[in-house]
């Protein structure tokens, strides 16, 4: 597959579900980056093109969002299914289909090095992620009922465990080994992946539909649709604090590693500490419920609130640094210490201090993005139909 000219002309721009891209000539020079292409299941050997020097375009159009386009491929899909879930590594890159086909791209040139189908498509995923088990990696595939476990090499099945209770959050991959899921009865459960075997549950006032957050020290942090805040022990289940707020989530709840910050549909943005007579550090009110997914960085709280648009919190006081009303979506990457947000149409650069917009562009034709790593990482776009490019920072 070769990305050329006349896929430029059908692009504006390029980015969603996470990352960048410039103006004008950024935008037909990002767009060259971001167009789509349907996917065709195989099991291996396909390899993305590099488009160095493929298509004429202004060099600037890349490096003024911090990024060069560095290949284009596709991802396994079966017919007519789009692209649901994604993940990215520095090695490689994850994605699964509706119809429940997972494959494996290596991030060095967009080849497939496998694929797989999983159960029918009638079986409902949650997430992917990677897990190592007896030194071995694998890659892990949640159903709201099972765990598959895939042999990272081959794509062969090598695990498959049976989960008690049904789940319905992407899972919490913590270091000791352990998997941790919300489940819509009620229920946080902890699955052993080594031994096989449920490690604990634990119950709270309503269901758990926001994926749990990994603190400092083994502690998980958990919000349930009732509006409790719950913080246990990763490896016991023992219970480590709780609060209550006034509603449930619409996204997730981030952490710095000391503070559980939630954006909840209670029209608050709450500062949390596990432990402490008084757990609520701070709390933000806002004039509507928040939806959007707040991102964390450094001092920094990223989110977009209704009718303030893009907003920085200072994470120790509360207090709002600055709000952008010309600017809303999701922080999807930090790049040279400037954030970048995409709202489903545009990726917009932003002047960490102020605010201020130091560029934009329309992106067409991307469904998800997806970096490596949040700072300064290689960033991914892919379209539903299973077109993916790599951007790497310049």
């Amino acid at each position: 597959m070769r990305t050329g000219a006349s896929e430029v002309r059908g692009l504006t721009g390029m980015i969603r579900s996470g990352w960048p891209r410039p103006l004008a000539a950024v935008c037909l020079a990002l767009a060259v980056g971001f167009t789509g292409c349907a996917g065709n299941g195989s099991s291996g050997g396909d390899h993305g093109t590099s488009v160095d020097g493929e298509v004429a375009l202004p060099r600037d159009a890349y490096t003024r969002m911090g990024y060069r386009l560095e290949w284009s491929s596709r991802t396994v899909t079966g017919r007519g299914a789009q692209v649901e879930f994604a993940e990215a590594y520095p090695d490689y890159l994850l994605t699964q289909d509706e119809g429940n086909t997972v494959a494996l791209l290596e991030t060095s040139d967009g080849g497939v090095r496998w694929s797989a189908d999983l159960a029918g498509d009638l079986e409902r995923f949650v997430g992917l992620d990677r897990f190592l088990v007896g030194g071995v990696q694998r890659v892990m595939a949640s159903s709201e009922s099972e765990i598959y476990l895939l042999d990272e090499k081959t794509g062969d099945l090598r695990d498959r465990q049976r989960l008690r209770e049904l789940v319905n959050t992407r899972p919490l991959v913590t270091p000791s080994g352990l998997v941790i899921f919300g489940c819509p009865t009620s229920v946080v459960t902890c699955q052993d992946l080594l031994r096989r075997t449920r490690m604990w549950a634990y119950g709270v006032r309503g269901a758990v539909d926001a994926r749990p957050a990994l603190l400092g020290g083994g502690v998980v942090g958990v919000v349930s649709q009732g509006g409790d805040v719950l913080f246990l022990d990763s490896v016991s289940g023992s219970g480590r604090g709780l609060t209550r707020i006034y509603g449930g989530l619409a996204n997730d709840p981030v952490t710095d590693g000391s503070t559980l910050y939630v954006a909840s549909l209670d029209q608050s943005i709450w500062a949390i500490e596990p432990y402490g007579a008084d757990k609520v550090r701070w709390r933000i009110r806002t004039e509507s419920p928040l939806t959007a997914q707040p991102q964390v960085f450094e001092d920094t709280l990223y989110i977009t609130i209704p009718g303030e648009g893009m907003t920085a919190v200072d994470t120790a006081t509360g207090v709002k640094r600055w709000s952008n009303p010309d600017v809303d979506g999701d922080v999807v990457a930090i790049r040279a210490g400037r954030p970048l947000v995409w709202n489903g149409r545009d990726v917009v650069l932003l002047d960490p201090r102020q605010g201020r917009e130091i560029d934009r562009a329309a992106l067409e034709d991307v469904d998800m993005i997806r970096a490596d790593r949040m700072v300064d990482g290689n960033l991914f776009t892919l379209s539903a139909s299973g077109t993916v490019k790599k951007y790497s920072p310049r």
